[in-house]
């Protein structure tokens, strides 16, 4: 207990003030679990009245950006100074958790599936890009304050911690710079009209962060099959053309290597099965049961493939003369409505028939 003139001052662990959880050790991961708590109870609330598998991808993501991004980043201009500037510790971040947790959701898989993939699918990068901007923004607004005003004086403090090594808000922003390679005269130069800078600053730093992405996806074993067709961070929009939901679902799992193959099942048991000791139990190639397999050789498959195959043929007669890899990229990167229907019903069906074999 402390003792202020004649009041005496309890000694706490935390403390809330305008919503932020400030804590006795200077962090803030109880708040950002609270952000966490409540963007989640918003995002069940929002279920009850829309079905976020009928949605169109631009239309998630306008909601996410309008009714979730800002519970998720509330005080993120305090908050995000004690971050530190590597993208992959910010992947296990519980706010970057949260907003792979509601890609996710939308699109039908489970927690297993990569959170660079979900992410992907619906045109998303890591939110970071929000989070610096927001910050850059509250230091330009600091600098234009009068001089005598508590906001000036707090960003004085935060330039004399700076001079001495220790960090703050004026240290986080020579941080950024440094991370985004932006041009340090040039913000220096037009702190007072940061603002107009913005755009071209947001580019830059998506730009890293959909690198940051590609990089994910290039390595994590899981999608190695997604990373044969979809090569770049736009939303895959062929999903909107599948208006049956399940399907679609069904595609997405596929695509994220969020499926029951036997390339996928055989990375949780124990022992681990081998790569190459995962083979196809529905037909007898011999052969690895994989994404490929499944969508192109499979016996047990078949009559479905026919079907689908014949669907196809009909309107783009060149789709028999293009090999394996062709075929892949054409099934999972076309725009055309027969075509993304026809592929994704294949796919849920052809899984149907799997548990009955």
């Amino acid at each position: 207990m402390m003792n202020y003139n004649i009041n005496n001052i309890e000694i706490v662990k935390g403390y809330t003030y305008l919503g932020v959880n400030i804590s006795s050790n200077g962090k803030f991961s109880s708040h950002k679990d609270n952000l966490k708590a409540k963007t989640r109870r918003s995002i069940f609330a929002t279920r009850k009245y829309l079905d976020f598998s009928k949605l169109s991808i631009n239309t998630i993501n306008k909601l996410f950006e309008a009714l979730f991004l800002p519970i998720l980043l509330y005080c993120s201009e305090v908050w995000s100074i004690n971050d530190r500037d590597d993208l992959n510790s910010w992947e296990k971040d519980s706010i970057e958790k949260t907003h792979a947790y509601f890609c996710k959701l939308v699109l039908g898989v489970n927690k297993r599936s990569p959170n660079a993939g979900s992410r992907n699918e619906l045109g998303r990068v890591p939110i970071r890009q929000a989070i610096d901007a927001n910050l850059l923004k509250f230091w330009s607004y600091l600098e234009n304050k009068t001089e005598e005003s508590i906001a000036y004086q707090c960003l004085v403090m935060s330039k004399e911690l700076n001079s001495d090594g220790k960090h703050g808000l004026l240290g986080k922003v020579n941080n950024l710079i440094k991370f985004y390679n932006l041009d340090p005269s040039q913000i220096m130069k037009n702190k007072h009209t940061l603002k107009t800078m913005l755009p071209d600053i947001k580019t830059v730093m998506r730009t890293k962060l959909e690198d940051h992405q590609k990089t994910l996806i290039q390595t994590n074993r899981k999608l190695a099959f997604y990373s044969k067709f979809k090569k770049d961070t736009n939303p895959s929009e062929n999903l909107n053309l599948i208006k049956i939901s399940e399907h679609k679902r069904q595609l997405v799992k596929l695509r994220l290597g969020n499926h029951t193959l036997r390339i996928e099942t055989g990375r949780h048991t124990i022992p681990r099965t081998p790569e190459h000791l995962r083979i196809c139990k529905h037909c007898n190639q011999n052969k690895i049961e994989d994404e490929k397999h499944f969508m192109l050789d499979c016996d047990l498959y078949i009559n479905e493939r026919q079907k689908l195959f014949e669907k196809i043929k009909n309107k783009f007669s060149h789709f028999t003369h293009l090999d394996e890899n062709q075929k892949i990229l054409f099934l999972f990167n076309s725009i055309d409505p027969l075509v993304s229907k026809a592929t994704a019903a294949f796919i849920h069906f052809s899984m149907n028939s799997r548990k009955t074999n």
